[in-house]
């Protein structure tokens, strides 16, 4: 019996041991990458310093010209959009962001499905497990969902699934994005169907995520951050009811809210377009210039 527990405790040890290298060996990797999204997030957390950023999925990626917004403005800006995430990863990322330094404005283009409808809420968290032994974001990991917490104080968990991400952002030195902002080179061969008339039940919201949307707002207003909300170009849509539970929050708290979902109209070139809820590059210039004269009487003498 007792060569049986001190086989076990030897197991469990060596497993603990390798879970810890493998967490030395990928948070060192993760630190050095030197491109794509393990560098991007990288930057967003711990180099940013400009005046204003831009928060959103990928709409906001593809969406704002940072460098066309600098030099109109007068104010540095980065664009720190980010694929197919929402307020639970800016969220996180605004608490390493605010520990270094207070931005002047955030830009928040709105996407109901990431920003305040139901889904896998974990998923938003993965991008963050790297950054797991920073105490806010430790916190919040475990304020959001404490299984999860627990389960992030593995190495092996932490890096499940962005592991393989992170080796090649490591050996791929490419400039893949100018001040955050990627322009889309791909165009629309096919006329898109369009749902013109979205709506959204109360059931479908998630309390998770307006709670944290509304400590955003709470949290930039004590920090003498300006927040913006903002929906960007959609192709062909005509009106944005869908967004209506953004729009409340906004008013109840006195945020400025800009709808640009019918920017182009409905008789739009498709050339604008990359699909029915991205903006080409051609697209995204146009936007970005009109966007600018929309944000300045928000930003011109906000110090």
């Amino acid at each position: 019996m007792k060569k049986f527990i001190n086989k076990l405790v030897l197991f469990f040890g060596l497993v603990v041991l390798t879970d810890i290298l493998c967490g030395l060996c990928f948070d060192f990797l993760f630190a050095h990458a030197k491109s794509g999204s393990t560098e991007r997030i990288a930057h967003i957390a711990k180099q940013t310093n400009e005046d204003m950023l831009i928060f959103g999925s990928s709409r906001a990626v593809h969406h704002y010209d940072a460098t066309m917004i600098e030099k109109s403005l007068g104010k540095s800006c980065y664009n720190c959009g980010f694929d197919g995430q929402g307020i639970l990863l800016f969220y996180g990322l605004y608490q390493m962001i605010n520990r270094r330094y207070r931005p002047k404005v955030i830009v928040y283009d709105i996407q109901p499905n990431f920003d305040y409808l139901k889904g896998d809420n974990i998923k938003y968290l993965k991008t963050l497990r790297p950054y797991y032994w920073n105490q806010k974001i430790r916190s919040y990991i475990s304020d959001v969902d404490k299984v999860e917490a627990v389960k992030d104080v593995s190495s092996m968990y932490r890096y499940n699934g962005i592991g393989v991400q992170t080796l090649c952002d490591l050996s791929i030195a490419r400039v893949n994005n100018i001040k955050g902002y990627q322009p889309s080179e791909s165009k629309m061969v096919k006329e898109p169907i369009v749902d013109d008339k979205p709506f959204v039940h109360d059931e479908k919201l998630d309390t998770v995520k307006i709670h944290y949307m509304e400590k955003l707002i709470r949290e930039c207003k004590e920090n003498g951050t300006k927040l913006i909300f903002v929906i960007s170009p959609l192709y062909k849509r005509t009106n944005s009811i869908e967004y209506e539970p953004i729009r409340k929050i906004a008013k109840a708290n006195g945020i400025p809210f800009i709808d640009n979902t019918s920017f182009f109209g409905h008789n739009t070139e498709m050339s604008y377009f990359s699909d029915a809820v991205h903006l080409t590059k051609e697209g995204a210039s146009v936007y970005t210039e009109r966007f600018i004269d929309q944000i300045k009487p928000f930003v011109e003498n906000y110090k």
